[in-house]
């Protein structure tokens, strides 16, 4: 009987950890291009309040490192705020296109 409720509170658990929903409000978007991982990726960032962020100096690790560089495609990243945290996610390029910054949304992380 002690196993059966087990797997049963074992079955609620697995249930209970899947995808949540974030609910908030878009407060900056980040897109950085597509680019080789040999050089660095332009960001291009919309926010409501510009936070002035000093890029790290070029570093030429690379220089000495022997290998065929690989692209890395472009990636885009929603912040979406709500009254506990600022959670920030991934998403393909028509959701980043068509939201925008300041707009209520809701999705899944």
């Amino acid at each position: 009987m002690k196993k059966v409720i087990f797997f049963i509170f074992a079955l609620f658990l697995l249930a209970a950890c899947g995808k949540k929903e974030i609910h908030g409000f878009v407060v900056a978007k980040v897109w950085i291009k597509g680019h080789m991982d040999n050089e660095r990726g332009k960001e291009v960032e919309e926010a409501s309040i510009i936070v002035p962020v000093v890029p790290p100096p070029n570093c030429h690790y690379f220089l000495f490192h022997h290998r065929k560089p690989e692209y890395v495609p472009s990636k885009f990243t929603l912040f979406v705020a709500n009254k506990r945290r600022v959670h920030d996610v991934d998403v393909d390029s028509l959701t980043y296109i068509k939201t925008k910054v300041g707009q209520r949304i809701t999705i899944k992380k």
